[in-house]
């Protein structure tokens, strides 16, 4: 275990670091209180900055790896787990107090952002999701991506605060509580300039076509074609657009 400790405007910064192998470019700016653990790569690149209270981990064999001028929030915690990928694009913005929690891959374009107090990892045991995101994607603060199956979002999608992407399901079965049962997973796609409105939630097996918009506090159970406004509890076709 090591402790880095540089001045800053008068005041000492300090990083503790476990890790197997760190490497930094030129213009890495590290906040108060970082920490990087683990037997696996942590990679940033040239002018990343990181907030105070941010937490790295790479496990044996792992690589978490932030792109040229990121900017990493407060209070985030990064996790790739055994011989395991976490990279985040060039010009990624991540807000305060996000966890990213890599078990089969998670993988961002660039001119991406993810908004404050979002979570993005597996949330049953068992699951083992990857996560595929294009170029200038931008997901709102308290965003949940379950990655109990695969993920996959096209470029230039953007959503509104409070969506929920949900991989994993449980079925009501005769003679067992729901929360002792096996849970059932299925993959999500989302299509290239995708819109997703307010409070909305996208449930397991669901593809959303390209160029789509999904009207605020939908819960989408079903596919969506391209060029559709869809909405409501479940949701349905609302209006078909024409591309142009």
């Amino acid at each position: 275990i090591g402790i880095a400790l540089a001045k800053s405007g008068g005041r000492i910064l300090r990083s503790a670091y476990q890790q197997r192998r760190l490497q930094t470019g030129t213009g890495v700016k590290v906040g108060h209180d970082v920490t990087f653990f683990g037997g696996g790569e942590v990679l940033l690149g040239d002018h990343v900055r990181i907030a105070p209270g941010v937490v790295f981990r790479s496990d044996k064999g792992s690589v978490v790896e932030i792109g040229a001028n990121s900017y990493i929030g407060a209070g985030s915690h990064l996790e790739a787990r055994k011989g395991q990928i976490l990279r985040l694009g060039r010009h990624f913005e991540l807000g305060a107090r996000c966890s990213i929690v890599s078990e089969r891959g998670v993988f961002w374009g660039d001119k991406c952002s993810l908004g404050a107090d979002s979570f993005v990892g597996p949330r049953e045991d068992g699951g083992l999701g990857s996560l595929v995101v294009g170029t200038a994607c931008h997901l709102h603060r308290h965003t949940l991506i379950d990655l109990c199956a695969d993920v996959v979002i096209g470029e230039n999608v953007h959503t509104g605060p409070f969506c929920a992407f949900y991989t994993h399901n449980h079925v009501p079965l005769p003679g067992k509580l729901i929360w002792d049962q096996v849970p059932s997973f299925a993959p999500i796609n989302v299509g290239a300039g995708t819109w997703i409105g307010h409070n909305c939630s996208i449930l397991p097996g669901v593809s959303i076509g390209e160029n789509s918009t999904i009207a605020t506090g939908a819960v989408v159970t079903k596919a969506v074609k391209s060029w559709t406004i869809a909405g409501g509890v479940p949701a349905r076709a609302l209006k078909t657009l024409f591309p142009p």
